[in-house]
């Protein structure tokens, strides 16, 4: 029986789904099983699907759009192997990926998580945006570092990581109605579960207007909000007593912040700008008064590069460590 079980789910993607199956079947790594979740496509997808006559390809059919996570939930219930390669149907997979995957976690037994940096494909939107998405998860190789930014945004791309099935076993299947990877990750960080990055680009990661992480609730601003708020807050009940909460910044961002962790019962003590004041009800902080505060927690809410590099300067200046003492978000 294989040890590695790719999974893949497909919702009308055609045609992109044709070189992201032709990429797994090209793989270096010769002996997988390739699940795949025909997720009520429409389009030529099914069709497709059905021409293949590979012998490691096991094809499921919803008779209805059931979406990614349940999709994915439905293939995981198929999927034999004691390693899980996630894979999209409009990506495409570098020929030696799901070798240097099952490579790293067999010689790293404590490592839960692996996944390698992407490129975006020539045929992307090329959008400013996720260029620097991809400039910055691909800067985030170590755990540490991964878990230090996991507040910002997903920290891995999820067509890129490989996965212990046992991980599933022992923490549950992705949840619904949130992006699902995302929530996973955390779930497992929560649980302290060692994540790393490969330094080498095995994915090719494709951007286009149907994708679904542009058009789908499940993947805009407020479902990440949801899952960074609930994780925040659970950690915050560990290492929050006798802490001074600061969000620093005056914007859209830190308010959403401040509104949401006071639904879970979260007070916070200031928000930080250049002067003193108030904000949304909450005193506003000066930037030195706030840095001179002893126990004190730093929500950073700035998403300028320039000044989000000078206000990491000044909070490590002032001895404080990111990802104990504050997060980016």
């Amino acid at each position: 029986m294989p040890r590695v079980s790719v999974l893949m789910c497909a919702y009308n993607a055609f045609p992109y789904i044709t070189e992201a199956v032709e990429s797994v079947l090209a793989s270096s790594y010769v002996d997988f099983q390739f699940v795949i979740v025909n997720d009520g496509s429409t389009d030529d997808t099914t069709a497709y699907l059905r021409s293949l006559a590979d012998s490691r390809i096991h094809l499921i059919e919803n008779d209805r759009n059931m979406g990614i996570a349940r999709a994915a939930n439905v293939g995981l219930m198929h999927c034999s192997g004691e390693y899980i390669v996630r894979f999209d149907a409009d990506d495409i997979m570098h020929p030696h990926r799901i070798e240097r995957s099952v490579a790293f976690l067999n010689d790293h037994p404590t490592v839960g998580v692996v996944a390698s940096k992407v490129e975006l494909s020539e045929a992307s939107f090329q959008q400013e945006g996720y260029q620097l998405y991809v400039d910055w998860t691909n800067n985030l190789i170590t755990n540490e570092a991964m878990y230090s930014s996991r507040y910002r945004d997903s920290p891995i791309v999820n067509p890129s990581a490989c996965f212990r099935f046992s991980l599933i076993e022992k923490f549950g299947n992705y949840k619904t109605d949130v992006p699902e990877d995302y929530e996973f990750w955390m779930r497992l960080w929560s649980n302290d579960v060692e994540f790393h990055k490969l330094e080498e680009v095995l994915l090719n990661w494709r951007d286009h207007s149907r994708r679904l992480t542009r058009n789908h609730k499940d993947y805009d601003d407020a479902s990440f909000l949801k899952v960074k708020l609930e994780y925040f807050a659970a950690e915050w009940k560990k290492v929050g007593n006798g802490r001074s909460l600061f969000h620093w910044g005056k914007n859209k961002n830190a308010a959403r912040w401040q509104a949401g962790l006071h639904s879970y019962g979260i007070e916070s003590k200031a928000f930080i700008d250049f002067e003193d004041g108030t904000w949304k009800g909450i005193p506003v902080h000066r930037i030195q008064s706030a840095l001179a505060e002893i126990n004190a927690f730093f929500l950073v809410h700035v998403r300028d590069r320039k000044g989000g590099k000078l206000i990491r300067k000044a909070l490590e200046g002032a001895g404080f460590e990111e990802g104990v003492d504050f997060y980016f978000t």
